[in-house]
Order: structure tokens, then C-alpha cells, then sequence
């Protein structure tokens, strides 16, 4: 194998590693803000945060923090 093909080859495992664990992230976050939403009042009272605070967290697409 040359050097070309070696160095495609790894940019491109590369790039296959940084396109899983964004989507990793993503789904992490669609997962907490969905177990978020079915929280109680109490729940969130004890944290700190209201329904609204959810409401709004909830409402982001998965891609945006």
C-alpha cells in the first residue's frame, strides 16, 4: 500500500469515527431531553426547573446543545 492510499484510507476512518460519535451525541441527547419531559412537577421541583424549563429544553432538535 502506498502512501496515498494509506493516508486516504485512515482520513476516512477518521472521518467514519467522528460521524459515529456525533451521532452518539445526538442520541444521547434525544434520549435525556425525552426522559426529561415525562418527569413530574415534583421532579423538576427538586431540581430546580419548571415544566417551562422543559418545555423549551424538550422543543431544541437534537442536533442543537
Amino acid at each position: 500500500m502506498d502512501d496515498k492510499s494509506s493516508y486516504a484510507r485512515s482520513s476516512c476512518i477518521g472521518l467514519l469515527n467522528q460521524v459515529g460519535e456525533t451521532l452518539h451525541v445526538w442520541w444521547e441527547r434525544y434520549e435525556r431531553r425525552r426522559e426529561l419531559s415525562q418527569w413530574t412537577e415534583r421532579d423538576l421541583h427538586d431540581i430546580g426547573m419548571s415544566r417551562s424549563d422543559i418545555v423549551f429544553e424538550t422543543d431544541k432538535p437534537f442536533w442543537r446543545a
